[in-house]
């Protein structure tokens, strides 16, 4: 869980599928749809974690099991993330 400057609050979990909810007020009662930030098809221990790096700007990270380009083709375990931009409506 990541409370945000602005007030959201924000749940990143795995299993099934890396994700992401909202919920725009920050008190955890209503949470927007589950946002798949990552399907894992060849693995992934389900691990994420969040944080606000600037205000309304999370960095989300997440492990993937998968066979990257940058290794030979072989199937290996990496951290990837993704910066993820919040905004309240």
């Amino acid at each position: 869980l990541c409370l945000l400057a602005n007030g959201v609050l924000a749940c990143s979990y795995g299993r099934p599928g890396n994700r992401i909810m909202f919920s725009a007020d920050g008190s955890g009662l209503q949470w927007t749809d589950h946002l798949q930030l990552y399907e894992y098809q060849s693995g992934s221990f389900g691990y994420t974690g969040i944080v606000e790096v600037e205000p309304g700007k999370l960095l989300y990270v997440y492990d993937r099991h998968d066979r990257f380009p940058e290794y030979g083709g072989r199937l290996t375990t990496a951290i990837q993330g993704v910066y993820i931009t919040v905004t309240r409506r």
